[in-house]
């Protein structure tokens, strides 16, 4: 008698081989599902619904959520489901917007660093050693005046 394993419909989840069926492949639909689903709601929630999000409706403050208000309503009476979906307008703007800015911010990086790369002719010429000094000759900054050179003494 053999005591072979059965395969039962977990172990196909966790087996190797042809038969494996991989979770990262359900996990990136589920997620890109999700996605398109929030896009979709930000861009087809507010036309199709014509109310105002900041509308005030005190006879429906605080009601639970239902078929009419699907996340509930707050203190003054305004729609939760639709200010959520206004404010995912401007997150998913800000987000958008960020990934513009990265990626213009990486590309002036790299031209930044390509001009940085380059000596500069007036450095690059070989000078005699100088004596030591307390100033350096060609990084110092400018002095500024003092209080007293600008005849603000006090």
């Amino acid at each position: 008698m053999t005591c072979e394993p059965t395969a039962t419909p977990d172990a196909v989840w966790r087996s190797y081989g042809v038969s494996r069926r991989s979770t990262r492949t359900v996990r990136v639909r589920i997620s890109a599902a999700l996605v398109a689903a929030t896009v979709l709601a930000v861009l087809l929630v507010p036309p199709l619904v014509q109310l105002d999000q900041q509308a005030v409706d005190l006879s429906s403050k605080l009601l639970s959520p239902s078929w009419s208000h699907p996340f509930g309503t707050d203190d003054l009476g305004r729609d939760l489901f639709l200010r959520c979906v206004h404010g995912l307008r401007v997150s998913l703007l800000v987000g958008a917007a960020a990934a513009l800015v990265g990626w213009a911010d990486r590309a002036l990086m790299r031209l930044v660093d390509t001009f940085s790369s380059v000596p500069r002719a007036d450095c690059a010429r070989s000078r005699p050693p100088a004596a030591p000094s307390t100033r350096t000759a060609e990084c110092s900054l400018p002095r500024t005046a003092s209080r007293t050179e600008l005849g603000r003494d006090g």
